[in-house]
């Protein structure tokens, strides 16, 4: 997640979180979706970069949860 543009300031990032299960067909996928839980202000906009794992591409799920 970016802050400022697309190829602006990190905020936050993950990779592989245990209990986040994907269908990519392996024994890990248990742990190959991702969640972050950035702060965020009202008003800002972010950027969400979704990439695949060594080039692969498909369909991905986005689920946002906006702060109370």
């Amino acid at each position: 997640m970016r802050g400022g543009g697309c190829t602006g300031t990190q905020i936050a990032c993950n990779d592989d979180t245990v209990n986040c299960a994907v269908s990519d067909g392996t024994a890990n996928a248990f742990k190959h979706g991702s969640v972050v839980t950035p702060t965020v202000t009202a008003g800002q906009t972010y950027f969400i970069v979704v990439d695949g794992y060594n080039g692969k591409k498909g369909n991905f799920g986005l689920t946002v949860i906006p702060p109370p």
